[in-house]
């Protein structure tokens, strides 16, 4: 599933967010979306919130270390054999 990017979410390619940061780490558990033109807001909106932000980093931490290039590549691997079983149903 591709979706369409805002601003709001992320200023990244498409693809990038959707096959790795999409599938792997989520808004608000493994990390905080900013906008660069409002970063300041952003800051000030966390900057108390030591147990929310002690959360996102705990989380983040254990999804990245769970993360390996084999992981990642079964997982894809996995993705395109349900893509090809979906494809290969409507035909």
């Amino acid at each position: 599933m591709i979706t369409k990017l805002t601003d709001e979410i992320l200023n990244t390619h498409p693809i990038l967010y959707v096959t790795f940061l999409y599938y792997y780490i989520k808004p608000y558990v493994h990390y905080i979306p900013i906008q660069l033109n409002k970063i300041n807001k952003t800051y000030k909106k966390y900057k108390n919130k030591t147990k929310k932000l002690k959360y996102i980093v705990s989380k983040s931490t254990k999804k990245m270390n769970s993360l390996s290039y084999d992981n990642i590549i079964d997982d894809f691997g996995n993705v395109l054999k349900i893509y090809n079983d979906i494809h290969n149903k409507n035909k």
